[in-house]
C-alpha cells in the first residue's frame, strides 16, 4: 500500500470472481484462497501459463485476465520486473493471489523465477453472483439492470461498443450502458441474454443492480453540535460556511428554511428530501431553534444516486467535498444484505480518486429481519452503497443513544458496519407547507453526520490556510471520537459509537493525528503519548 492514513486503511476491492481448475497438476503447498464464494476456493495449478486465447481476445482487452498465486507477496521491484515482461498485477486476494493481466504465454520456469506457484483462469460458469444462479428460471426474463465487472486492462468505450455489437441488435438487447467507474458498467439488458455477456473473456462478474428508494431539536443538543455553532475562546462559531454538500434523495425540497432550492431542481417536491435537507442545512428562518447542523453550507441536490454520478464534476467545479445519501435498495437476508455491490465499488473508487471527498450513507431501516443465526436486525445493512469500505455508513438510535434500533452489521465479508450512529427516532425537521414534522429512520441520522462533517471541514480550512482535509482523516475523526455505547468498544450495532461533534472538534483543534506510508515488508513506527 503506497499510502495510509492513521486509523483508516484503504482496502482494495476483492471482486466476486470465481474460478475453475485448469487441467494441470495442483501446485505444491497450495493454500486456501479467500474468493467471495467458498466454492471458488480450489487448488491452483502449476505449469506453464498458456494464453492461446489471446489472439482471439476482443478489441477492448489488452491481454487476458488470470489469477496468479505466489510463494510470497512480491516486492515492488519484482512487480516492476514482471510488468516489463508483460504481467501486470492488480487486486490482491488473501492467499497470496493477485488478479493479473498477461500479454503472452510464459513457461513454467519463467513463472517460478518470479515466485509464481499456481495459475487459475476465470470460468464463465461461475461469473454470476449467487442471487443470479439461485433465481428461478421464470425470474430470469425481461429487461433488468446489472453491474458488470470488466478485466483490468479493458477500454471502457470499446467494451461498451463490443457489448452492443454482441447482443445489441437482438430482441431484448442492451438498452442502456452507463459507466460506474473505470472497470464497472451498469447495463440494462434482457436477463435471457446475460449468459452471452459472461461468455466474453473481458467480462469477469455480474450482479443484479439494486433498485433505489428513500429510507425512511434534540439531535443538535445530544450530539453536542450546538456547542460548535456557538464557539468559544479558541474556536469561532461554525456553520458550514462555504462548504459544499451534495444531497441525493427522493425529490426536490420545498421550505422557506431551504431558500429557493425548489426552483433549482427538476424533480417533484418530496417531504422525505425536505426533512433530510432541513436537518443537514436548514436556515431556521421559520423557527430559529430548527437550524440545521450546517446551516450556512452550500447545497447541490439531485435525485438519488444521480448525485454520485455527478460527483466528479461537482468535486472539480463546485468544490463539493461531502455527500449525504439517505436512500438505498432495501435489505433481504439472501443475497443482498451487507453484500459488496457494484455501487459499493463505484463510491470506493471515487474516494480513492478524489482524496478530499467523504460520502455518507444511511445504513437502512430494518428492525425485524432475522438472517440465519444472527440476532434480529443483525447482518441487515442495506444492499446498495452501504457496504462500501471507504464511506461512512450511519446507523440509528433512540434519542438517548441507549438503543440501536435499525440495520446492523456485519457485512457479508465480516466488516464493521455501521461505523457510527446518530439519533433516528422522532427527528423533527422541515416539512410541507413551511411547517416542521417528525420522521424516523437512518435517513434522519445520516444528515446529522454529514452536517457535522461540514463543520469540521470548515474548521480545518481555518487551521490550514483554506486547504481541504483528506476524507480518510475526516472519517477517522468521526469514528475515533464517537461515544462508545452498547457492547464495550467497536461492535456491529453502534460501530465506533454515538456521534460526538465536540470531541471531534477538540481532536481537530489539537491536531492529534499523524499519517505515514509503508511498503511491503517494511516497518514504520509512530510514538503515541497517552495522557491518561
Amino acid at each position: 500500500m503506497s499510502k495510509s492514513q492513521l486509523f483508516v486503511g484503504v482496502m482494495l476491492v476483492v471482486l466476486g470472481f470465481s474460478i475453475s481448475t485448469f487441467a494441470q497438476t495442483p501446485a505444491n503447498g497450495a493454500r486456501t484462497v479467500l474468493f467471495k464464494e467458498p466454492a471458488s476456493a480450489r487448488s491452483f495449478s502449476s505449469g506453464p501459463l498458456s494464453v492461446s486465447r489471446l489472439n482471439d481476445a476482443p478489441a477492448p482487452s489488452k491481454g487476458i485476465a488470470v489469477f496468479l498465486q505466489f510463494d510470497k507477496v512480491p516486492t515492488a521491484a519484482q512487480r516492476q520486473q514482471m510488468a516489463r515482461a508483460g504481467i501486470q498485477l492488480h487486486e490482491y486476494i488473501p492467499g497470496r493471489v493477485f488478479l493479473a493481466s498477461v500479454e503472452r504465454s510464459y513457461s513454467e520456469s519463467e513463472l517460478k523465477s518470479w515466485g509464481i506457484t499456481g495459475v487459475q483462469y476465470p470460468d464463465q460458469s461461475l461469473k454470476k453472483a449467487p442471487e443470479l444462479k439461485a433465481a428461478h428460471p421464470s425470474l430470469n426474463r425481461g429487461l433488468k439492470k446489472y453491474h458488470i465487472w470488466l478485466a483490468p486492462t479493458v477500454d471502457m468505450k470499446e467494451a461498451g461498443r463490443h457489448l452492443q455489437a454482441v447482443i445489441g441488435t437482438q430482441k431484448g438487447g442492451i438498452s442502456e450502458i452507463r459507466p460506474l467507474y473505470d472497470r464497472m458498467l451498469e447495463i440494462s439488458v434482457d436477463a435471457a441474454n446475460l449468459d452471452q455477456l459472461l461468455n466474453l473473456d473481458f467480462v469477469l462478474y455480474a450482479q443484479e443492480a439494486p433498485e433505489l428508494s428513500a429510507l425512511n431539536l434534540i439531535e443538535s443538543e445530544s450530539h453536542l453540535v450546538s456547542r460548535l455553532h456557538v464557539g468559544d475562546q479558541t474556536t469561532p462559531g461554525l456553520s458550514g460556511k462555504d462548504v459544499t454538500i451534495g444531497v441525493g434523495d427522493a425529490g426536490r425540497v420545498y421550505h422557506m428554511d431551504l431558500g429557493n432550492y425548489q426552483a433549482d431542481q427538476a424533480y417533484i417536491p418530496n417531504s422525505h428530501a425536505t426533512h433530510v435537507v432541513g436537518t443537514l442545512a436548514g436556515k431556521g428562518w421559520g423557527n430559529p431553534i430548527m437550524k440545521g447542523f450546517a446551516y450556512n453550507a452550500n447545497l447541490e441536490i439531485d435525485y438519488y444516486n444521480v448525485i454520485i454520478y455527478r460527483t466528479p464534476e461537482l468535486y472539480q467545479q463546485k468544490r463539493m467535498v461531502i455527500t449525504n445519501n439517505s436512500y438505498g435498495g432495501g435489505s433481504t437476508c439472501l443475497p443482498y444484505s451487507g453484500q459488496y455491490s457494484g455501487y459499493c465499488g463505484q463510491v470506493d473508487q471515487q474516494l480513492l480518486d478524489m482524496p478530499h471527498l467523504t460520502h455518507v450513507f444511511a445504513a437502512g431501516n430494518t428492525t425485524r429481519l432475522k438472517c440465519g443465526d444472527f440476532p434480529t436486525s443483525y447482518r441487515t445493512i442495506d444492499n446498495a452503497f452501504q457496504a462500501a469500505k471507504n464511506v461512512i455508513t450511519v446507523g440509528g438510535t433512540n434519542d438517548s443513544g441507549t438503543e440501536s434500533v435499525y440495520a446492523k452489521g456485519p457485512t457479508v465479508d465480516g466488516r464493521i458496519k455501521p461505523e457510527v450512529v446518530a439519533i433516528s427516532l422522532g427527528v423533527q425537521s422541515t416539512g410541507p407547507n413551511n411547517n416542521y414534522f417528525r420522521l424516523d429512520g437512518t435517513s434522519m441520522a445520516s444528515p446529522q453526520v454529514a452536517g457535522t462533517l461540514a463543520l469540521l471541514y470548515e474548521r480545518y480550512r481555518q487551521l490550514f490556510g483554506g486547504a481541504d482535509p483528506e476524507g480518510d482523516l475526516m472519517k477517522a475523526l468521526i469514528c475515533n471520537t464517537a461515544t462508545d455505547m452498547g457492547t464495550p468498544y467497536v461492535d456491529f450495532a453502534y460501530g465506533f459509537g454515538w456521534l460526538n461533534a465536540q470531541k471531534a472538534l477538540e481532536t481537530l483543534n489539537r491536531k492529534s493525528w499523524f499519517s505515514g506510508s509503508v511498503e511491503h515488508e517494511e516497518e514504520t513506527s509512530f510514538e503515541i503519548e497517552l495522557t491518561r
